[in-house]
């Protein structure tokens, strides 16, 4: 039985050439013969990728908290991300992606954006929980990595996607560690501190990862360059060869000068004695 296009499918728009519009997934018919032509099956849309800033977010020590007090926990965190996460995101253009339990992806357009966020987030936490016990509050990780990605609709994957991921299960409770590729963008344009933590081999990551930590009050720590760090041997030996020019050097001068006291000395005294015997100079 021939089928024609549209009776097939109503949605199914013809094409003067007699094949129809399809999306990823669809097959597509021919008019003509009038039958299902699987070679004709085409693709209107491939695998989109994007260069984009990943976000990843999680709360320190979630199961503990939820299995101590579920109600109370899940509370606490729906009114933290109403005041102060939502607005922040809104704030700095961030993209939610999606929850995952605990934890949240945000995608920006702008690294700068992004750190700025993070630190405003964790600032933002800190002070809403000011007044809860140390074993009550809410404290997050953070990873920050700008990255090739691939789009899955509204999702995104890739390994941008995960290098975010295992920055932010690097990062002890309440730090912002940053990719060094993220690093790059952001110099001379935040006002906070980047401080180097060196190459980072991170969990199925084939690639070492440099990494930074976020330091929202302080500054970094200065590290001497190469060319002037001089090892303790060096300085060590360099006193012992000064000793060794100026002891022999001393030593020269002393009997002179002794010699020179001697003869404009007073008239008594040691040096009065050996002028009057001269033997006892030999």
């Amino acid at each position: 039985m021939n089928l024609n296009p549209t009776q097939a499918n109503p949605e199914l728009a013809e094409c003067p050439s007699g094949r129809g519009s399809v999306t990823t997934g669809e097959l597509l018919y021919n008019s003509g013969a009038g039958g299902l032509r699987p070679e004709h099956m085409t693709l209107t849309s491939q695998p989109r990728r994007r260069l984009t800033v990943i976000m990843l977010t999680d709360v320190v020590g979630y199961s503990r908290m939820v299995e101590r007090d579920e109600v109370a926990t899940l509370a606490e965190l729906k009114a933290l991300r109403e005041a102060v996460i939502d607005p922040l995101l809104a704030r700095y253009h961030g993209r939610l992606v999606k929850l995952m339990g605990d934890g949240a992806m945000v995608e920006f357009a702008s690294v700068v954006e992004a750190v700025s966020c993070a630190v405003a987030i964790q600032e933002g936490i800190a002070d809403a929980q000011v007044d809860t016990a140390d074993d009550r509050r809410i404290v997050l990780r953070i990873g920050i990595n700008l990255g090739d990605v691939l789009v899955e609709g509204d999702d995104l994957l890739g390994d941008g996607v995960n290098v975010a991921a295992r920055l932010e299960q690097s990062a002890a409770p309440g730090e912002i560690l940053v990719s060094g590729t993220a690093h790059e963008h952001l110099k001379g344009k935040v006002n906070f501190a980047l401080n180097p933590l060196g190459e980072r081999t991170l969990k199925n990551i084939s690639e070492p990862v440099r990494v930074f930590r976020v330091d929202s009050g302080g500054q970094p720590t200065p590290t001497r360059p190469q060319s002037a760090r001089r090892p303790g041997w060096v300085a060590a030996a360099f006193g012992s060869l000064l000793a060794l020019l100026l002891v022999p050097g001393a030593w020269w001068l002393w009997p002179a000068r002794r010699s020179q006291t001697c003869s404009s000395g007073s008239p008594t005294g040691p040096c009065a004695r050996r002028l009057r015997n001269p033997s006892r100079n030999r």
